[in-house]
C-alpha cells in the first residue's frame, strides 16, 4: 500500500511516498480511537485494546460484533465486547463529539481558514432488531435488505489533490428535523474548520436531499 502525503510549504504543494503495511493501519487507527476516546480495560482479556480491535476489524469488514470476534485470534467472546462497551463508553453525544475532534486534530493545516467543496453522504445500515432506548433513534426509507428501518449518519468531507478529509461525522435519528431526513447527498461551498459534527441546519442540513448550500455551520457542527 502506498500512501501520498501531500504538504504545502509557501503556497507549493509537494506529494511525499511512503510505503505502509496494514499493521501500519490498524496501529494508527487504534491510537488515534483510544487518544480519543481513552476506554478503560475491562477485565484482564477484555482491554480497551482489544475491544477497539474488534470493533476496527468489524468496521472495516463491515461485520458484526461477534464475526469479528470468531475471526479474531484471543479475541474475547462478543458478550465480553460488548459488556465492556456498555461499561466503558461515554454517553452518546460525548461519543460523538470526541470522534469529531479526533477527525479535526488529523485534519491537515491547509484545509484550516479556506473554502472548499464540501460533500455530505448519509450512510443507512440495515436494523432488524428493536430500538436500543427510544424508537425515535431508528431511522426510517425505503426497503433494503429486507427491511425500513436503519441506523443512519452522515459525514462531510472535502476532496483536496484526490485525497478525502472527513470533517466530521453525525448521528441521523428519525427524531432529527425532516432536512436532516432526506436519503441523498448533498454539496457546496463551506469554510472547514475543527468541526463538531456536521451540523443540521433548516436551511443546509448534514443529509439535505438534492444539491444544497452547505454552510460553515454545517462543516463545523453548530446548528443554526
Amino acid at each position: 500500500m502506498t500512501l501520498v502525503t501531500i504538504s504545502f510549504e509557501e503556497g507549493d504543494m509537494r506529494s511525499c511516498h511512503y510505503t505502509i503495511t496494514p499493521n501500519d493501519v490498524q496501529h494508527r487507527a487504534l491510537d488515534v480511537l483510544q487518544a480519543a476516546l481513552r476506554l478503560a480495560d475491562h477485565g484482564p482479556k477484555c482491554t480497551a485494546r482489544a475491544v477497539l480491535t474488534v470493533l476496527a476489524w468489524a468496521a472495516a469488514c463491515g461485520r458484526s460484533i461477534a464475526a469479528a470476534c470468531a475471526a479474531l485470534r484471543q479475541a474475547p467472546s462478543d458478550q465480553a465486547v460488548r459488556n465492556a462497551l456498555l461499561a466503558t463508553l461515554p454517553e452518546y453525544a460525548r461519543l460523538q463529539a470526541q470522534l469529531n475532534q479526533a477527525l479535526a486534530d488529523g485534519l491537515p493545516k491547509v484545509l484550516r481558514g479556506r473554502k472548499a467543496d464540501v460533500a455530505i453522504d448519509l450512510t443507512l445500515l440495515p436494523y432488524y432488531g428493536l430500538p436500543a432506548h427510544d424508537a425515535r433513534e431508528l431511522y426510517r426509507s425505503k426497503q433494503k435488505a429486507g427491511t425500513r428501518y436503519f441506523h443512519a449518519y452522515a459525514t462531510a468531507y472535502v476532496i483536496l489533490r484526490g485525497c478525502r478529509y472527513t470533517l466530521g461525522l453525525r448521528g441521523v435519528w428519525q427524531a432529527d428535523p425532516s432536512s436532516c431526513r432526506r436519503s441523498a447527498a448533498a454539496t457546496g461551498r463551506s469554510t472547514p474548520t475543527a468541526p463538531a459534527a456536521p451540523g443540521c441546519s433548516r436551511r443546509g442540513s448534514a443529509a439535505a436531499g438534492g444539491r444544497t448550500r452547505c454552510t460553515s455551520a454545517a462543516a463545523s457542527g453548530r446548528r443554526r
